[in-house]
């Protein structure tokens, strides 16, 4: 994450995981303080509020919601001779930094009935951007013959991974038992692994 100083990237940093963990509205700017190990005062010499730190997080997202997905150099070796795991692993996980942009995603899911800038953001950056990059991958495993699907069923299918992948990230909001959780992650990989039908590895 690309940004002034490292002070206000561990701010930032920080309150991703406290917004995404504990909700915004739980979260305050002397609990930011404690996880950067700083006074509260501190803050105020970056943000101005707690909602700057909120409105900076989104800006964040729309800025990296492309250009940190997996591209085409990174994603095509696993297309050319990965598993159906594997292939699937990277329609879900497409970022380069997945935490912090999972964590993000959280944020946004929890937050996109009571703020019209996380609707907005959620439905441009991790709806339509995620069906964008989903589609491109699957569009590429057929042009390779890896992935055996008929062009009329992407769409389906890239649905079908986006709304697992929602569900991953989004998960924690509504129970905190981390480990139900990715037990369910798991199983959910394991079925959309199960729907893809792969042709024989590609030499490397």
């Amino acid at each position: 994450m690309q940004l002034l100083n490292k002070t206000k990237q561990s701010i930032v940093s920080h309150s991703i995981t406290l917004f995404s963990e504990k909700g915004y509205e739980n979260v305050s700017i002397r609990n930011i303080a404690d996880a950067v190990k700083i006074k509260p005062a501190s803050i105020y010499n970056h943000f101005e509020s707690k909602e700057s730190i909120l409105d900076h997080i989104y800006n964040y997202y729309v800025q990296n919601c492309f250009n940190e997905r997996l591209t085409p150099a990174e994603y095509m070796p696993i297309l050319r001779t990965g598993s159906a795991v594997d292939i699937i692993s990277i329609l879900n996980y497409g970022f380069k930094d997945p935490i912090i942009m999972f964590n993000v995603t959280r944020i946004l899911w929890a937050r996109k009935y009571i703020d019209p800038v996380a609707k907005k953001v959620y439905k441009e950056c991790v709806i339509d951007a995620g069906m964008t990059y989903i589609v491109e991958v699957i569009a590429k495993g057929i042009e390779l013959r890896r992935i055996d699907m008929k062009p009329e069923n992407i769409q389906t299918f890239a649905s079908l991974v986006l709304s697992s992948r929602v569900f991953a990230a989004n998960a924690i909001v509504i129970d905190p038992d981390r480990d139900k959780w990715r037990h369910s992650e798991t199983a959910m990989l394991e079925l959309l692994s199960g729907l893809l039908t792969l042709n024989a590895p590609l030499p490397a």
